[in-house]
């Protein structure tokens, strides 16, 4: 599943062989569909590995070239198909959000989070929640970053499947929790901005993204140290060598 493969590649320092191989089978799979005469599934299937392809890019590479890998697969994807959409408009939103296009990442995660509620693409809400809070965050809209937060984490507690509320436990949380504490922090409510970031940090642990955690790490020990905790600020467990 790409849901998986996304994880894997803001993870792994090498951004993982694993995603390469699952591009590289993706993309015979295609070819072998359009000799077959099958272009539907073919294009189906380059859609999806387009995404990935583009988020991939956009961290490793070119960030321009990601954003047109991107774009085309939005062109690409039917209109029809609710996850090949969402899929596709969070490519774009991710490689507009590393290439520091602000205003157009937001607006391509607003199109992507309902499509990927609707077909329970959980692991791409999660990081479109995390993301989408710090870019509004960056643009000094504390109460939408909060809300986007705040929705995501009641949409959890509330759904009864199995599948997520397990993916509740995944790193890819780790932002939505972060971030969330981040703007709790501003606001002065500091005892439930702390509960948030260390929750932020036990989920950011459990995943490889160096720069997730390192985000998570720096929120906690923002937070403790407004509230005196000095020593838990300084904690060695904070440190980007831990």
């Amino acid at each position: 599943m790409i849901a998986e493969a996304i994880e894997q590649a803001f993870a792994a320092e090498d951004y993982g062989n694993e995603v390469e191989l699952y591009l590289h089978n993706a993309e015979a799979a295609a070819d072998a569909r359009t000799r077959s005469g099958d272009r539907l599934e073919a294009n189906a299937i380059l859609t999806e590995a387009g995404s990935l392809r583009a988020i991939v890019e956009s961290v490793i590479g070119d960030g321009e070239r990601a954003c047109e890998l991107a774009q085309a697969a939005v062109d690409r994807a039917p209109l029809g198909d609710a996850y090949l959409r969402g899929i596709s408009w969070f490519a774009l939103g991710t490689t507009c959000h590393y290439t520091g296009k602000g205003t157009q990442a937001i607006a391509a995660y607003r199109e992507a989070l309902p499509l990927c509620r609707v077909v329970g693409n959980t692991t791409a809400c999660m990081l479109i929640a995390g993301n989408l809070a710090m870019l509004h965050i960056v643009e000094g809209h504390l109460h939408a970053a909060a809300d986007t937060c705040r929705q995501a984490i009641e949409e959890t507690g509330r759904s009864p499947s199995p599948s997520l509320s397990l993916s509740a436990r995944s790193s890819a949380w780790g932002g939505v929790y972060s971030n969330y504490s981040g703007v709790l922090y501003e606001w002065g409510e500091l005892d439930a901005a702390r509960r948030l970031a260390e929750r932020g940090l036990e989920l950011s642990e459990r995943g490889g993204h160096a720069a997730a955690l390192a985000h998570s790490r720096a929120i906690v020990s923002r937070v403790r140290l407004a509230l005196g905790d000095i020593a838990g600020a300084r904690s060695p467990a904070l440190t980007p060598s831990s």
